[in-house]
Order: structure tokens, then C-alpha cells, then sequence
């Protein structure tokens, strides 16, 4: 095995759920863009990169929305099924 196994598992920690959360949050957290792609949402979205990294483990602690709220968890995880959703 080239690397043991504890690099490749994973956790993020209060990462927004997607760039389209962003794009579509009017008030969003100005933080969020100094790690944004630009042009990204043309070809792909975080969920989309999430799923490259099967088979390892992604953990994803407390993730917010747009505006950094992670009360909203329903139009977070609404966020996640819509970019699988378009697959």
C-alpha cells in the first residue's frame, strides 16, 4: 500500500454544501468565495466531488448553507439530493 490508510479518510468540518448554495443565497458569506472555483457550477458541484472519493471515508460534520446557517439542514440536504438528482 503506497499510503496507510489514515490519509486517505477525510473530514470536513462545517464546509458549505455546494456552490449553489452560494449562487443562490442572496446574503451569502463573503469568506465562502476566497475558496470557490470560478465557473465551476458549468461542470460540477461539491457534492459531485464528494463522490470521487469513494471508496474512501468522507465525514462531513455540521455542514451550512450559502449564508454559513447550519440550522437550515432541510435546504441543505435538499441541496445535496438536487445535484444528485441531476446526474
Amino acid at each position: 500500500m503506497l499510503f496507510p490508510t489514515f490519509y486517505l479518510n477525510r473530514i470536513l468540518v462545517q464546509p458549505y454544501s455546494s456552490y449553489m448554495s452560494i449562487a443562490v443565497s442572496r446574503f451569502y458569506d463573503p469568506g465562502f468565495i476566497l475558496s470557490a472555483v470560478p465557473g465551476a457550477l458549468q461542470y460540477y458541484d461539491l457534492p459531485d466531488l464528494a463522490a470521487l472519493i469513494a471508496p474512501h471515508r468522507l465525514v462531513i460534520v455540521n455542514p451550512v448553507d450559502g449564508e454559513g446557517k447550519s440550522s437550515d439542514t432541510i435546504d441543505i440536504n435538499k441541496d445535496v439530493d438536487l445535484n444528485l438528482l441531476l446526474k
